[in-house]
């Protein structure tokens, strides 16, 4: 029960943020399927917010279905996973921590437009819905 009421209370917040910022709401895939936004927060969260991830971005990559196999030096879900969360939730992250939506940052940097068809906060395919993103 209680992490559907941390889950409701992001969502909640989440949502109220994009509509204060006039942003769309995206939800991104990764890994073949789409990326709970709710989850990723909350790791990246427990980690210090964004600045202090560092080197557990691949971690959390792993964590949300990214499989590496048997390479090392495969450096791809990492950088995805940032750029998701960079793209999604990093103004939101700033707006809670410092009250601010602080830095600039691409918003399509993270976004695969062959996998949905969202072009530049366009909304062109079913997976942005915000029902989709909160059906969990």
């Amino acid at each position: 029960m209680a992490i559907q009421l941390e889950n409701e209370a992001f969502r909640s917040s989440y949502s109220n943020f994009l509509l204060s910022v006039n942003q769309p709401l995206r939800v991104p895939k990764f890994a073949g399927k789409q990326l709970d936004l709710c989850e990723l927060f909350k790791d990246v969260k427990k980690l210090g917010g964004y600045d202090a991830v560092g080197r557990a971005w691949r971690k959390i990559a792993k964590k949300h279905g990214y499989d590496y196999g048997n390479a090392n030096h495969n450096t791809g879900g990492t950088s995805q996973i940032r750029n998701v969360y960079k793209s999604c939730l990093l103004a939101y992250e700033d707006n809670l921590t410092r009250g601010t939506t602080g830095r600039q940052v691409d918003r399509t940097a993270a976004h695969d437009v062959a996998e949905c068809g969202m072009v530049f906060g366009l909304a062109a395919c079913q997976c942005h819905a915000l029902d989709a993103l909160f059906s969990n």
